[in-house]
C-alpha cells in the first residue's frame, strides 16, 4: 500500500479526526473488500462507527490526500458503509478489550464518548 504525506507519523487525515482514526488503513481493507477487518480497524480506536457514520462533522474528509488526484473520500459515508454492512450480515460477537491496567476507573455518562473512555 502506497504512504501518504504524513504529518508528525500520521497521515493528515488521522491527525484532523478528533477519534484519531486511521482512515487509510480501513480504506485499505473496504477498497481490497474486506469490511469486516476494515469495521475492526474502525473499533481499535472508536467503538461507534455507525454513530460515527452519521453524526460525525467529517474534518477528516478536508485533510484527504486523495484530493491532490481527484476528490477527497466520503470517509464519514464509508463509516456509516460497514456499521450498515455488519447489521445486515448479522452482527458478531465483539472481541474482548485486552485489560491494561490494574486500577478500577468511574465514568460518568453513558454516552458515546463516555463509553469510548470506558475502553
Amino acid at each position: 500500500m502506497e504512504e501518504a504525506v504524513e504529518i508528525g507519523g500520521f497521515p493528515p487525515c488521522q491527525v484532523a479526526c478528533p477519534a484519531g482514526i486511521s482512515g487509510q488503513d480501513f480504506l485499505y481493507y473496504i477498497a481490497q473488500g474486506k469490511f469486516d477487518e476494515a469495521l475492526e480497524e474502525i473499533r481499535r480506536t472508536m467503538p461507534f462507527p455507525g454513530v460515527c457514520g452519521r453524526v460525525c462533522t467529517r474534518s477528516c474528509e478536508p485533510q484527504c490526500e486523495r484530493d491532490k488526484v481527484d476528490e477527497p473520500l466520503s470517509i464519514r459515508s464509508l463509516h456509516r458503509f460497514v456499521a450498515d454492512h455488519e447489521r445486515q450480515e448479522g452482527r458478531r460477537k465483539a472481541a474482548p478489550v485486552e485489560k491494561t491496567k490494574e486500577e478500577s476507573i468511574a465514568v460518568v455518562g453513558s454516552g458515546p464518548a463516555g463509553l469510548s473512555c470506558g475502553l
